[in-house]
C-alpha cells in the first residue's frame, strides 16, 4: 500500500498536538520551522510577507477578496497550533502577520 502524503498533512496534526505552541514551552523555534511547511504547502504562505491588496477598482478587488480568503485560511491554520492559553489571548488578531508578530513578541 503505498502513502503519500503531503507534508501539511503529515505535520499539521503534529503541530496541532505535540508540537502546539504554549505560554512555557521553549518550542518557538521548532514550531515555525513547521508551520512554514504548512503555510507553504498549503500556498498561503505569501500573506506574511505581501500587503492587503487596496479596492481601488474591480481588479483590486478580486485581489483584495482573494488575499482576505487566503489570509483567513493562514490565520486559522496558525491559531489551530496554539494551546488553548494562547488561542484565547490572541485569536482577536485580525491577519495571520499580525497574530505571527505578535506570537513573536510575547
Amino acid at each position: 500500500m503505498k502513502n503519500d502524503l503531503t507534508l501539511s498533512e503529515l505535520i499539521y496534526p503534529e503541530l496541532k498536538t505535540t508540537y502546539k505552541l504554549t505560554y512555557y514551552g521553549t518550542n518557538f523555534h521548532i514550531w515555525r520551522s513547521k508551520l512554514d511547511f504548512v503555510l507553504v504547502q498549503n500556498q498561503v504562505n505569501y500573506v506574511l510577507t505581501k500587503p492587503k491588496p487596496t479596492k481601488d477598482n474591480s481588479d483590486d478587488i478580486v485581489r483584495h477578496d482573494k488575499w482576505a480568503a487566503v489570509d483567513f485560511k493562514a490565520h486559522h491554520i496558525i491559531l489551530g497550533t496554539l494551546d488553548d492559553n494562547l488561542f484565547m489571548t490572541y485569536q482577536k488578531q485580525d491577519a495571520a502577520k499580525l497574530l505571527l508578530s505578535a506570537l513573536l513578541n510575547q
